[in-house]
């Protein structure tokens, strides 16, 4: 069973990343709470044709601005910006994961930080790039039984990806990903 302990002793680092080259950065809040079991936070992103993540389950998230002192700035400013909580410091981060920015092909590194719920707070859409949001416990997220294969189309290519479906939801891509570096 996942736990905050275990995942602040495996990822408390909250310092720069690996990746140093001038590639686009962007930053996503990957928000924890503990429930019956150790939960976390994704968003529905909303539906926009010709956009890439279009519909995609997500962490809250985006792109860095010049006003961002540090990607965990950036990751604290869309999480408020996207589902309206206020959050405090990282506990950890996660490697980064390289992709390509949102409307083209050159490259972007995100970087995932690691964030507790604050007390008091809940989160709701507050952006209408969100459609929906969830509570998903991390053990059923990483449980290899709901390990799928599934075909997505990339551009024009269509190729398989891993997906894990939970309550009518698939959770595959750069958002898999992170997760199974938890």
């Amino acid at each position: 069973m996942t736990d905050l302990a275990t995942l602040a002793a495996r990822h408390g680092s909250t310092g720069p990343g690996r990746l140093t080259r001038r590639w686009r950065r962007a930053a996503v809040a990957v928000v924890f709470r503990e429930r019956s079991a150790l939960e976390v936070l994704l968003i529905q992103r909303a539906t926009r044709p010709g956009r890439r993540w279009s519909g995609d389950m997500a962490f809250p998230g985006g792109l860095r601005e010049e006003g961002d002192a540090s990607l965990a700035d950036t990751a604290r400013r869309e999480c408020e910006e996207e589902v309206g909580l206020v959050l405090g410091e990282p506990f950890g981060r996660l490697p980064d994961v390289l992709t390509a920015v949102p409307r083209g092909w050159r490259p972007m590194a995100v970087s995932p930080f690691l964030f507790t719920l604050p007390p008091g707070q809940e989160p709701a859409p507050a952006s209408d790039e969100v459609a929906d949001l969830a509570w998903v416990a991390v053990d059923a997220l990483r449980d290899p039984r709901r390990r799928e294969r599934d075909w997505k189309r990339i551009g024009r290519l269509r190729l398989p990806f891993p997906v894990v479906r939970i309550d009518g939801r698939e959770v595959w891509g750069l958002t898999l990903q992170m997760l199974d570096r938890l």
